[in-house]
């Protein structure tokens, strides 16, 4: 009975590994396209404030609720999703 929970606990423990470190990748992909389209947009880009910023943050990573993943749409589309354009009030 002990190891069997040990074994459950290490394999959630190796997916969430897996999530997490997908969530980093998607994270500093879209950061690099982002910080890419404000340098053209504003120029120079302070690298100061890029100490600050981290793609291991995860405040916009809902873990709750349902999730629906259109696989055929996605394996269509070419290159990254379009960026939001919103404006920052910092940089």
């Amino acid at each position: 009975m002990r190891r069997r929970h040990h074994e459950q606990q290490t394999e959630q423990a190796l997916c969430l590994s897996l999530v997490v470190n997908a969530i980093i990748t998607w994270n500093t992909a879209y950061l690099e396209l982002a910080l890419e389209h404000l340098a053209a947009r504003r120029g120079r880009i302070d690298h100061d404030l890029l100490a600050h910023v981290s793609p291991a943050l995860m405040e916009h990573v809902n873990p709750y609720g349902t999730y629906e993943f259109p696989v055929e749409a996605e394996y269509a589309r070419q290159g990254f999703r379009p960026l939001r354009d919103r404006p920052s009030p910092g940089l």
